[in-house]
Order: structure tokens, then C-alpha cells, then sequence
């Protein structure tokens, strides 16, 4: 007795099940094999021979394997006795004449194909019975003999067609009419000859309708930047990032139709954020390179690779809302889109990004030349006798008494600056030259007395353009107003803080009057929220009662040191 033995493997997951399989005395008898076989198999897979090579045959390799290319396990048993018998000429043929294992494996696989092709062949001869047989049934198995696996479409077809020749049949000999065969006898015809039984004439598919909205990622992007735009709910500068992060996708992952997106695009796009450089296209040179390109200069050159996380999730947060905004115009997208499990955890909290300035930090940093004089407009960092009040004056002031973003405080014009109840107050408010970050950015803050002291009033009154910092001007179409005192801020705040300077800049501003009004004056959440134009959120606040009201404020605001 020679122990064989056949494994089942489904490439999805590994070996099934084991047949074991004595040489001479394997019977099928429903699913075992008077003891000889344990069967255990799933459906789908496909059963191999394995045998030990023996001493004689003179082989490196251990064992002999082939795919019997079946799933039937009694077609796999017979094959197996087959494959058997057949190995003992191969295996004295590897010792007396060199045979190689692969040429044996070659040798085994042609028996094993020839022998299922005189399977199919008498089956064929067997189910063939033009006599006494139905003629639709014997076009089913000439058509499908040969074939070891059906799909469930060509089943369903085959049957029909059978239940159509049995009511074909009983209708003419019940009625007398041979008509009911014609149908039947067509049908298994086409069989017989290869072709799919013929249906009856269906509509014309209907095409699909033309979406009412362009599908197109960039068009998604500009209509969403647009409505962000227009509803005040999103400054220049996010409206931009909103068209580049969709550009972005486009090129990563080639899909130009959002409709065409799916979850292995979002993270093939995950992938190439975090293989792109941090100051990817900012050069000439990369400018008109690929992304696969300018990933592997960065490898070469061993440059620091990724984007921040900070960077990556606002993309993946960009690309959520693409997705949403697109279903919102009734656009057909894939339900398994989602982001959330592509989002980075930021090492880093977000309050220590930005350091706040202390109270020691404003006053070395208004110590300094643009404030209590400097040499000319120029030299405005090094010390002299000229004080010149413009925008990089008046910007960090504004900052160290109200809390105010930069770009907010920029784009002031004339008529933010209003008296109500006796009380002058900024009135931050989107105008035609910037945008302010959201709703709750809308705000009155009182103007500190030191600002009124030095004279702020006046300048307002002597600007001759509607802006009140009328030097601000954007160097690019999606620049700042502020991006004008970047550098001989940067410049300042490194003269006078030195090593300090680290992880501050104007934001940190904002840090101070927020714990300024935190923890020196312990102001309650919501007023300080109306100050600084937080969103709110408790949802009762937001509904109910009035922005804090500008007597109420301006204590708040007039509490705060003097930087100078």
C-alpha cells in the first residue's frame, strides 16, 4: 500500500483540507472511502498530487507536486491512482536518465490533461442518446461536457432551456402541435454550435443621464470653494488650498471623475503625502517634475520625506468635504469612501505649536526700533530716532490688545472702525480685499486706550484709500496683506527675543490675551469666545441671548498691561 497524499488549496487562504489516498483501494462511495479517505473540503478549491521522491530517483528535491485541476473529489481520486502508477516510470526514469524534477512535472501534468480529456470525451458519448433522449438536454451536455466547473449563469441557462423542451413537449402531446419544439430545438441548436441561447429582444439599455453638476475633481473643488467663499465660511487663502488639494489627488492617483474614486485611490493618495517632501514644487526645477519624481530626487538626495500631520489631515479633511459636497449635488459616488481611517495622529498638541508671548516677551519686543525709533524706512530694525506708524507699527500693537489674527487686522478698512455707546470698537467683518476664517470671526472688540493714545484715531483719519493700512499690498494673487512685514517682523522678533524666539511668532500674540483673559482675569468662556471670534460650542449659547455687549467688553480689553 502506497500512502498519497492530495491537499486542497484555495489561493485565498491556504491549504483546506487533506485526502489521503491508498494506492489500489480507494472506492468513492458519497463523499469517503470505506475508511481510506477523510473528507473535509469547502467548495471552490482545486486538489493537487504530492509524493515523496524516493532514494532511487536521484533528486535534490524533496517531494513532487502537480495540480490534478479538479474540484470533484472522486475525479481527484481517480486521477490520483493514475498519477500514481505513472510516477513509478518517471521516478525510475529521473535515476537511470537524469530526468529533471521540472521535466517530470511537465510529464505528469500531460497525463493528467490527457486523461481528463477522455473523461470529457465519454462523457460526452454517455449523455449523448438521440434516440430516447431530450434533444435540448443532449445540446446542454454538448455544450457543457469538457467543462468541469459551471458558473451559475450557465446552470440557469441550461435548465431553462431543459424545463422549456419538457413544456414543449407536453404542450405538442397534448394539443397535437409540434410548434412548442421550434423554440426549444433553436435554442439547443445554438448550443450545439457555441453561440449563447438567444433571448428574446430586450430595450435598449437607457443611457445614463447627464449628471446636472460637472463630476470632474476640480470642478467639485471650485464649486465648493466658491459656495465656502460666498457664505463667508472660508478665507482666500483655505479656498486655494480646497483647488490644490484637489489638483493634488488628481495627480496622485490619476482619477479625474470623483465618481471613479475609490477607497485604494484615498490611500494611494494617503501614500504619496507621505512620501513627498515637505517643500515639494518650491523650486523652479520641481515645478514641472512628476510626483514619482520629485519622491525619488528626495530619496537620492536624502532629503526629509513626508508632510506634516497636521498637513495631511487638513488634505484628507478637504478631500471629506469634496466627497460630501459632490453626493449633496446628487452625484453617484462609491458608499465605501471614507477618510477617517487615513487621518494622522499629530504628535504634537496644538496648543504647543504656537508658544504664547508673556508678559516679559512684549516688553522686549517693543523695546524695538520700529517702535521707539529707528534709523529710516529702510533700517526699520536697527535703533535710531525715527518713529514711522504704518502696518508693522500698528499690526503687533493691535495684536497685543485685542488677540486678533494677522490678516484680520490687515484687511481693516475705514468703516470697521465704529463708536457705539461712547466706546470706539474694531469691527472685524469680511470686506472686499480678505475674508475672515469663519462666522463666529465677526466680532466688535473696544480699541484699547494706549492705541487711542498714540494716536491710531489719527491715522485712521488721515488714510486717503478705504483701507487703514493702505502700504499693505498682496505680492501675489493668493498672498496675503500681510505677507508685506513677514520679513522684517521674523527679523525683529529674532533681534529682540533671541533663542526665546523659538516656537513664537505674531499668532503667539493671540495666545497671550487668551490666557491673559483666561487666568489674570478669569473671564467667563463666553465673553472671551466673543472677543477672540471663537466658535462656540454649546449649542444653547449660540441660539440663545446676545454677543456680549460692548460696555461689558471694554473693561475686559482696558485690563490688559501696557506693552510699553
Amino acid at each position: 500500500m502506497r500512502k498519497i497524499v492530495l491537499s486542497k488549496t484555495d489561493s485565498r487562504s491556504g491549504p483546506l483540507s487533506i485526502i489521503t489516498v491508498h494506492h489500489g483501494a480507494c472506492v468513492p462511495n458519497r463523499g469517503t472511502c470505506h475508511g481510506h479517505c477523510q473528507l473535509r473540503l469547502p467548495r471552490g478549491a482545486i486538489y493537487t498530487w504530492r509524493r515523496r521522491i524516493p532514494k532511487r530517483a536521484s533528486s535534490a528535491a524533496a517531494n513532487l507536486q502537480v495540480s490534478l485541476r479538479t474540484a470533484c473529489p472522486w475525479t481527484a481520486r481517480r486521477l490520483a491512482v493514475i498519477v500514481t502508477a505513472e510516477s513509478e516510470r518517471v521516478f525510475d526514469r529521473m535515476g537511470m536518465e537524469g530526468l529533471t524534477p521540472q521535466v517530470a512535472h511537465e510529464w505528469l501534468e500531460t497525463v493528467i490533461r490527457e486523461e481528463l480529456e477522455r473523461s470529457a470525451r465519454r462523457d460526452r458519448a454517455a449523455f449523448h442518446l438521440p434516440q430516447t433522449g431530450n434533444p435540448v438536454e443532449s445540446a446542454h451536455q454538448d455544450h457543457l461536457a469538457g467543462k468541469e466547473r459551471i458558473s451559475g449563469h450557465e446552470f440557469f441557462d441550461a435548465k431553462r432551456i431543459w424545463l422549456n423542451g419538457r413544456a414543449a413537449a407536453l404542450l405538442s402531446s397534448k394539443a397535437g402541435l409540434d410548434r412548442g419544439f421550434d423554440d426549444a430545438i433553436a435554442m439547443a441548436g445554438r448550443l450545439r454550435e457555441g453561440k449563447p441561447p438567444a433571448t428574446e429582444d430586450a430595450p435598449p439599455p437607457t443611457p445614463e443621464p447627464t449628471p446636472a453638476f460637472d463630476p470632474a475633481l476640480q470642478a467639485v473643488a471650485d464649486r465648493l470653494a466658491s459656495r465656502k467663499e460666498k457664505r463667508g465660511r472660508a478665507t482666500d487663502k483655505t479656498a486655494y488650498q480646497i483647488r490644490k488639494t484637489a489638483e493634488l489627488l488628481h495627480e496622485a492617483t490619476g482619477i479625474e471623475d470623483i465618481r471613479k474614486l475609490r477607497q485604494e485611490h484615498l490611500m494611494a493618495f494617503s501614500n504619496i503625502m507621505h512620501a513627498l517632501p515637505p517643500t515639494y514644487r518650491k523650486t523652479p526645477k520641481e515645478r514641472d517634475m512628476t510626483l514619482p519624481q520629485i519622491i525619488e530626487a528626495a530619496e537620492t538626495a536624502g532629503r526629509k520625506q513626508g508632510l506634516s500631520a497636521a498637513t495631511i489631515n487638513r488634505n484628507l479633511g478637504f478631500v471629506g468635504q469634496l466627497i460630501k459636497h459632490a453626493r449633496s449635488e446628487g452625484l453617484s459616488l462609491d458608499p465605501l469612501l471614507d477618510t477617517r481611517d487615513l487621518r494622522e495622529t499629530d504628535p504634537e498638541d496644538d496648543q504647543d505649536k504656537v508658544a504664547p508671548f508673556s508678559r516679559d516677551d512684549l516688553r522686549r519686543i517693543f523695546a524695538g526700533p520700529v517702535w521707539q525709533g529707528c534709523q529710516s524706512a529702510g533700517r526699520r530694525t536697527r535703533p535710531g530716532d525715527l518713529v514711522i506708524k504704518d502696518a508693522l507699527y500698528w499690526l503687533p500693537l493691535i495684536a497685543a490688545y485685542t488677540g486678533a489674527r494677522r490678516e484680520e487686522i490687515a484687511g481693516l478698512a475705514r468703516e470697521d472702525i465704529v463708536t457705539e455707546d461712547g466706546i470706539a470698537a474694531f469691527h472685524f467683518r469680511p470686506t472686499e480685499i480678505r475674508r475672515l476664517k469663519n462666522r463666529p470671526s465677526q466680532r466688535k472688540v473696544p480699541i484699547h486706550p494706549h492705541l487711542l493714545e498714540l494716536g491710531f484715531m489719527e491715522h485712521v483719519a488721515q488714510t486717503e484709500t478705504g483701507q487703514v493700512f493702505p502700504d499693505l499690498k498682496r505680492r501675489k494673487g493668493r498672498g496675503t496683506l500681510s505677507d508685506a512685514i513677514s520679513f522684517n517682523w521674523h527679523k525683529l522678533l529674532r533681534a529682540q527675543l533671541g533663542e526665546d524666539a523659538a516656537k513664537k511668532n505674531f499668532h503667539s500674540f493671540r495666545h497671550y490675551v487668551t490666557d491673559e483673559l483666561r487666568y489674570r482675569q478669569n473671564v467667563p468662556d463666553l465673553s472671551r469666545h466673543h472677543l477672540l471670534g471663537h466658535a462656540i460650542s454649546s449649542k444653547k449659547d449660540r441660539r440663545y441671548g446676545q454677543r456680549t455687549p460692548l460696555p461689558l467688553l471694554k473693561p475686559l480689553i482696558d485690563a490688559l498691561p501696557r506693552v510699553f
